[in-house]
């Protein structure tokens, strides 16, 4: 039997984790519990096949329900009918899916899969395949020619990579930090790899910007075949020759040096291009607002053009690989996916004209007129850097915390009678429709319409990135400029790529990130997929809620909460107009996820079906995900090839009766990534501060929905023990430390806080957490965020699968004794709060020196708990702490175990980091935050909360 460990962590990688691993039977029943109704789906999640890659086998050799088409490769999806013969010909499914029965013969499955696919050898297949793993499948390539194809050598259908500079920023640190983040980045390039290097900017002539001409807009594209390296410059009019240019410039990984030689030739470009221009014009183009970025749409459109008319997506069901119909014949290349890494300056300038768009698009640009001049003068104290999520700042960060201080506190104490009073008072920090037009003035179309393009780019399997190099303010009384991420975030995001991130380009730290983040992010980065596509199936019974969101009650500006729910789910995805339940990516990797809301279809779910010549047979309910993608590894030579996977995965979910059987199959993992979605829906409607009413309100709703339950449990057993002599449960539950009326050691607030639940009790602390994260934290002392940073961490957070969302908002804190014996962490988890901290030290102190281990998301960090001793407060140890083995290896695995590797910040004392270890802890003790609503802490707040639930 497998340990209470490995099972947790069986449960944490689960590709699908529902809410609760119970459906509720009815909407009554879904509406007393109280819970959202969803589930959560990582489709490359990290124990999603045991096997390695040469163990897939062929979809074609899986039964499917000829009515659904779910593939029915493990017996929980299916019943297996009685044959009424032994002729294969009369073999019978039963689809717990859609409740059909299908005939399993070879001779009528391949019929149906040759319909969809075309000529199947099946013979073929047999002699070729491997039955060793039952979620892992190939799939055909879908490529030009007629012969289907299951690989093909990743140097003759390679992944792209777009890199696209801000042409438009004179600052050299953007140029220098640019030019060495793309060296390391390039210094690892395979050579299937191609790359393309564009910069972006305008026409200047004579210092003056012209917005309003064909020619507005400038592309430089570095010839990288050449014996040295150039640039050719073509403008926006010269369309047809530009997008041949960027097609021809696509450069494999084979020319790494000539990569190299153009990104050093960066700053002097830059140099040379601005020569003409004095000081004093470049300091002023830099610093105003009038200073306009690249226009990133343009940008896009133009690298899609390059895709449609030049590229073919591997594996592609559609659109993207039918010919535009043109007189001109143009042999498409094929490509196995492409990633645009656009690394800005500054916010990004226009939405321009294109009449070379498809028909869909060309709707939307047909109603946007050039963009008006963007620009904010409010001087606002705000945290610019980061996005990450959570709550850790950066060092960065910290030091304009310190410097802000004072002026911030005399805001919040009534001195108003200062500039800085106001512009705390017009913060940017709001992402509802009101706040963003008051803030930016955008077209209104502006956020569909960059939603739209990313829609087009998952189409095109092309994920895009956005960092931003930013360079701080001066000192204290200036601003980060604007950048509109609530309006071009969601460019990346449909795209399938994660959030975008803000970097200090003058600041170490945050450049060693960028590297980091950057490396995660190249298109040959291990475990990333490419033209991807999730399939959701539902038991009988239950649907995708996809009923599209209401718009905010306000008239005007950006809608972003419909943008951020796409047909149900919620997550860097897009949906597939023609199909429900169906969605795409244009890039996806192991630390991607999504949340989907479900819903009854009818008042109750069906228990039996009925099954002709069988009568009725009882449901089995079950939910699949089907994930199709594409991707590149190596075969037994070491020669990288490209082929296409599908992973099938499956979750039984029974019915559940009562409350109390949901509540005992709660995911409390998954159930914060849901409210976590919902929480952010509710900030883009209705602002932070009613954000903040919405948590409070739905937690002292469940809490109350919680006692409720407990009660009628508590009847219902007390009346069986009556009538049957025995009132025993199966489901633990315990009414002493669940009731009021019950005489246990729970006090009234624990009860009424559900603390006697092994699972419910966490839910309150979970809302708190999600209150505190720089998502959802209201502004006050010295954190004022931008608009930006706020955006950016949501989008962050967006993607984030349950365990990683979780210690994102809970960052794990463990205590170990230092010296070279310790193999396991004294205190597994620490309580977030300094008198726990201090607790640990002096309890195991006596020991042995002890030390924390940090772990989160943003920071993993390792700190001399001597510092944190009451007589030793900021004091630093002159010998430093001993790590053992099995310490520095769980801190290895830790740095290992995001997206991005982290490195480790050392504060052991001696000469070991120099990081003052309770500066750090500051930003993680969560439990002695403010809470949201006024309360000195999360004891005080929560008393609060159990006052709101007795009345």
């Amino acid at each position: 039997m497998p340990s209470s460990s490995a099972m947790k962590d069986s449960l944490q990688n689960a590709p699908i984790r529902p809410v609760c691993r119970r459906l509720p039977f009815s909407q009554k029943l879904w509406e007393d519990s109280n819970l959202p109704f969803g589930l959560v789906v990582t489709p490359l999640a990290a124990n999603a096949s045991s096997a390695d890659a040469s163990s897939s086998q062929s979809l074609s050799l899986i039964p499917k329900c000829l009515q659904c088409g779910a593939p029915h490769a493990i017996k929980e999806t299916h019943f297996r009918l009685p044959a009424p013969s032994e002729r294969e010909e009369d073999a019978r499914i039963l689809c717990y899916l859609c409740g059909a029965t299908s005939f399993t013969s070879k001779k009528l499955q391949q019929a149906k899969r040759e319909a969809v696919e075309g000529p199947i050898d099946l013979q073929q297949i047999q002699q070729s395949s491997k039955k060793t793993d039952p979620f892992l499948f190939d799939l055909p390539l879908r490529l030009p020619s007629t012969e289907q194809q299951s690989s093909i050598p990743a140097i003759a259908c390679p992944p792209l990579w777009f890199i696209l500079l801000d042409g438009t920023c004179t600052s050299p640190s953007y140029w220098k930090a640019t030019s060495h983040v793309l060296l390391q980045a390039l210094s690892n390039i395979p050579s299937h790899v191609h790359v393309s290097l564009l910069i972006a900017s305008h026409n200047i002539d004579d210092g003056n910007i012209d917005d309003n001409t064909d020619n507005a807009n400038v592309m430089s594209i570095f010839q990288l075949t050449s014996p040295i390296p150039h640039l050719l410059h073509y403008s926006e009019k010269n369309r047809n020759d530009l997008v041949q240019a960027i097609a021809n410039s696509l450069t494999d990984g084979m020319h790494r040096s000539h990569l190299q030689t153009a990104v050093r030739s960066l700053l002097d470009y830059k140099s040379n291009q601005f020569s003409i221009f004095d000081d004093e014009f470049l300091a002023e183009k830099q610093h105003t607002s009038s200073s306009k970025g690249i226009h990133l749409a343009w940008c896009v459109e133009t690298i899609l053009d390059v895709l449609q008319s030049h590229g073919q997506v591997a594996g592609q069901r559609q659109d993207m690989n039918v010919d535009d119909g043109g007189s001109k014949f143009i042999l498409k290349r094929p490509y196995a996916g492409a990633k645009l890494t656009c690394l800005l300056s500054q916010q990004p300038s226009g939405v321009c004209r294109s009449n070379q768009r498809s028909k869909k698009s060309s709707g939307f640009m047909s109603r946007l007129m050039r963009e008006k001049q963007q620009q904010s003068t409010t001087a606002t104290p705000t945290i610019g850097m980061g996005g990450f999520g959570g709550r850790i700042a950066s060092q960065a960060d910290r030091k304009i915390n310190s410097q802000q201080s004072t002026s911030t506190t005399d805001v919040q104490n009534g001195h108003s009678g200062d500039a800085t009073a106001d512009a705390f008072r017009r913060a940017s920090v709001d992402l509802t429709p009101g706040q963003l037009e008051e803030t930016y003035q955008p077209l209104p179309d502006i956020a569909l319409y960059m939603d739209e393009l990313g829609r087009q780019c998952a189409q095109a399997a092309t994920g895009v990135d956005l960092l931003f190099l930013l360079e701080q303010p001066d000192d204290e009384h200036s601003s980060f400029k604007p950048l509109a991420l609530p309006l071009y975030g969601h460019l990346a995001s449909k795209s399938g790529a994660p959030g975008p991130l803000l970097f200090d380009c003058n600041d170490e730290t945050s450049m060693d990130r960028l590297e980091r983040e950057l490396a995660a992010r190249v298109p040959w980065r291990e475990g990333m997929v490419f033209a991807a596509e999730l399939r959701l199936r539902l038991p009988l019974g239950f649907v995708v809620d996809d009923a599209a969101l209401e718009t905010s009650r306000e008239e005007r500006g950006p809608q972003l909460a419909p943008l951020w729910v796409d047909a149900g789910l919620m997550g860097p995805a897009s949906s597939v107009d023609d199909s429900k339940q169906l969605w795409r990516m244009g890039i996806c990797d192991a630390f991607t996820s999504f949340a989907i809301d479900l819903r009854l279809k009818d008042a109750t779910a069906p228990r039996e079906i009925s099954v002709p010549g069988l009568g009725t047979v009882a449901t089995k309910p079950v939910v699949q995900t089907c994930f199709a993608y594409t991707t590149i590894e190596k075969d037994d030579c070491g020669t990288y090839i490209v082929k296409r996977r599908m992973r099938i995965h499956s979750c039984p979910v029974p019915l559940a009766n009562e409350s109390e059987m949901l509540y005992t199959a709660l995911d409390t993992e998954a159930l914060t990534v849901v409210l976590f979605h919902k929480l952010a829906i509710a900030l883009f409607q209705d602002g932070i501060a009613e954000g903040v009413n919405v948590a409070e309100d739905w937690l002292i709703s469940t809490l109350v929905a919680i006692y409720n339950s407990a009660e009628e449990y508590h009847e219902q057993t007390n009346n069986k023990a009556t009538v049957n002599g025995n009132g025993s449960n199966n489901l633990n539950f315990l009414s002493h430390e669940r009731l009021l009326d019950q005489e246990g050691e729970f006090s009234t607030d624990d009860v009424l806080l559900a603390q006697g639940h092994i699972l419910l009790r966490r839910i309150v602390l979970i809302i708190y957490q999600l209150m505190q994260c720089h998502a959802f934290r209201v502004p006050h002392d010295n954190f004022i965020p931008s608009s930006d940073l706020r955006h950016a961490a949501l989008c962050q957070m967006q993607s984030m699968p349950p365990q990683i969302l979780n210690r994102c908002i809970r960052p794990l804190l463990q205590a170990w004794l230092s010296g070279m014996e310790a193999t396991e962490p004294v205190i597994d988890a620490v309580e977030l709060r300094r008198k726990s901290v201090r607790l640990a030290v002096e309890e195991f102190s006596k020991y042995d020196d002890v030390l924390f281990f940090l772990n989160s998301p943003s920071i993993v960090a390792l700190l001399d708990g001597r510092t944190l001793e009451e007589q030793n407060k900021g004091s630093q140890e002159s010998s430093a702490l001993l790590v053992n083995a099995k310490l520095q290896s769980t801190v290895s695995e830790a740095c290992l175990s995001y997206r991005a590797k982290l490195d480790v910040i050392y504060s052991l004392g001696g000469e070991i980091g120099t990081y003052d270890s309770m500066d750090i802890l500051s930003d993680v003790l969560i439990r002695d935050m403010a809470s949201a609503s006024g309360h000195a802490n999360f004891t005080k707040w929560k008393k609060d909360i159990a006052a709101r639930v007795l009345e």
